[in-house]
Order: structure tokens, then C-alpha cells, then sequence
């Protein structure tokens, strides 16, 4: 096993690395002919984006396709949400919408590579009409290209939510998002790639 992925199988660290289990998920399964699978699942959570918020995003794709998710994440930040995201292969619509609304995006590069192959979407956010703000994380194999959303087949998982103090599904995605963020392979993403 490659040294970089020593940790990977190590039960000692808290949380475990490669693995956490949660007693509640949803999944849904693409394709999606009529409307966007991420972004409906994202809107019946009901988010209230405003000061505080957290909105962390690791995806191999942003198409134009998908832009149904690119205006979510924007709308997510225009409300006061702290918005970053590691992408590889950004279309240049997409990059534009993003960049313009202030959201930085950065790929994991070794050697001439890019190497990000995580679906990740974890958000901090107020509900909707509530005071509660709460934790929720999203995963599976669907990327943000057309393929995903309506040639593949692929899953959207909706994990538990978490709310109070203890939201560890939350804080591992966090934890990851930032070890690939503050990487020596990280690189921002300066235009379509």
C-alpha cells in the first residue's frame, strides 16, 4: 500500500479514516429527465443561506449541463454562506458563474494531473423558518456533468441530518474538504480546465 494512503485503514484515529457508518440515509438514483437531481434533493431540506453558513463541495465535474447546481451554490453564497469547492474539469460557463460570485474553486494536481474522484456536499445552514440551524451531508457516484444526470446511473445519498453539538458525519467530510483545501497539491482553478 502507498505510504499516502497508510492512514487509510488506521480504527486509532478519531474519526476512523476511510469509513463512518450513520443509522439514517436517503438514496436516489439517477437519471433525472425533467429536473436536477442534486438540486432537488438540496431544496427539500429547506437551507436559509446567511452569516455562519457552510457549504463545502468536492466534485470531479461542474458542466454546463448542471447548471441548476452551479446557481444553487451561488444562491447559497449571495445569502451570506461560506461557499469553496474542489473540482477538476470546470466548463468555462461555469467557472465564469462561480468566480463571479466570489467562490473559489481549487484542484488536487500531482504531477500533471488533476485527481479529485469525491462527490461530496456537506452544509451548515439555518432551516428554513426556524431558529435550528443544523449539519447535512451529501455523497454518492453522481457527478455534476449531463451523464450523471440523465444518462447514468448513478446515486445521490442524503445522510442523517445532525444538529446541537455533535455532528460527526459533518466534521469528517469537513475535516477531508480541508485536508485536500490546505494540500501541497492544491492549485486554484484559474479558468476552465
Amino acid at each position: 500500500m502507498s505510504p499516502r494512503y497508510s492512514d487509510y485503514y488506521d480504527t486509532s484515529l478519531a474519526p476512523a479514516r476511510g469509513y463512518y457508518t450513520d443509522t439514517s440515509a436517503s438514496v436516489y438514483v439517477s437519471p433525472e429527465l425533467t429536473s436536477d437531481l442534486v438540486v432537488q434533493r438540496i431544496d427539500a431540506d429547506v437551507w436559509t443561506p446567511a452569516a455562519g453558513c457552510i457549504v463545502r463541495v468536492i466534485n470531479p465535474h461542474f458542466t454546463y449541463e448542471r447548471r441548476a447546481v452551479t446557481q444553487q451554490l451561488i444562491t447559497m453564497k449571495s445569502g451570506g454562506c461560506n461557499v469553496e469547492i474542489i473540482g477538476n474539469h470546470v466548463d468555462q460557463t461555469e467557472y465564469d458563474r462561480l468566480k463571479a460570485a466570489g467562490i473559489p474553486i481549487r484542484a488536487l494536481k500531482i504531477g500533471e494531473t488533476v485527481r479529485v474522484h469525491d462527490k461530496l456536499i456537506a452544509i451548515y445552514a439555518r432551516k428554513a423558518g426556524s431558529t435550528v440551524w443544523a449539519y447535512r451531508v451529501y455523497t454518492g457516484s453522481h457527478n455534476f456533468s449531463a451523464g450523471s444526470l440523465t444518462g447514468g446511473d448513478d446515486i445521490f445519498v442524503r445522510l442523517g441530518e445532525e444538529t446541537g453539538s455533535n455532528h460527526p458525519m459533518f466534521d469528517a467530510v469537513l475535516a477531508h474538504f480541508n485536508d485536500g483545501w490546505n494540500s501541497t497539491y492544491a492549485v486554484d482553478i484559474k479558468g476552465a480546465n
